[in-house]
């Protein structure tokens, strides 16, 4: 028999957008779930790197490179795993990370600077608490002790919270 916490992301989590990794249940000392945690991949996020151009760019070796292409591509398979905690009853968000575009994240022109505005705006207006994370290729791949250029991320992260898992599963569908 499934639990409120599958029920939750089978209810939720539409499989034709989401891959579901892992679901855990966190209970209190009496055995009741108090918190759910679901493990997804977004089937249509893409992270905004090509392993073979990067790791070609920045090794000097054929060894370097294969090394480096491996290592990229295995890291990237994990590093695009979401999570969300949520409340199995009242479906409130307690923290989440979420892979997704970092054109909001490194707004560089006025316009994406404005839609990173109009974007918070509406997270707010929902809710929702917001914050954000990123990481760049070279934190996971290519050869160590190599010296790096300031780089664009290879996938920023949404931690969004305090507002409903429908909302959230809204923004990450319509924005992220």
């Amino acid at each position: 028999m499934s639990n409120i916490c599958e029920l939750q992301v089978n209810r939720y989590f539409d499989p034709t957008k989401y891959e579901i990794k892992n679901i855990l249940d966190y209970t209190d000392p009496q055995g009741n779930i108090i918190s759910c945690v679901v493990d997804f991949v977004r089937k249509s996020y893409e992270p905004d790197v090509d392993c073979d151009e990067y790791c070609e760019y920045n090794t000097y070796t054929e060894e370097e490179y294969e090394d480096c292409v491996e290592e990229c591509n295995d890291s990237l398979k994990s590093l695009i795993i979401g999570s969300i905690e949520f409340d199995p009853v009242t479906l409130e968000v307690k923290k989440s990370t979420i892979p997704g575009t970092c054109y909001y994240v490194w707004a560089e022109t006025t316009e994406q600077q404005e839609e990173r505005e109009e974007l918070m705006r509406y997270i707010e207006d929902i809710g929702c608490s917001y914050d954000e994370s990123w990481i760049h290729v070279h934190e996971f791949a290519g050869p160590p002790g190599r010296e790096y250029e300031e780089e664009y991320p290879a996938i920023c992260y949404y931690h969004l919270h305090d507002c409903r898992l429908p909302k959230i599963l809204s923004i990450i569908n319509d924005k992220l």
